[in-house]
């Protein structure tokens, strides 16, 4: 493997790993939103978009 695919490979790695921490991050907000208004997923949904 060369040098650029090296760097690439960890680019995808530190990416993979900040996007699964954020949508940890975004699913611990959702349901804490759901949770504080008493919602359904479907009802917490419709409020967000």
């Amino acid at each position: 493997m060369d040098k650029a695919e090296k760097q690439a490979d960890q680019f995808d790695k530190v990416y993979q790993e900040a996007k699964t921490y954020l949508d940890k991050e975004v699913n611990k907000i959702f349901d804490k939103f759901q949770r504080d208004y008493g919602l359904s997923q479907v009802e917490a949904r419709q409020v967000l978009k």
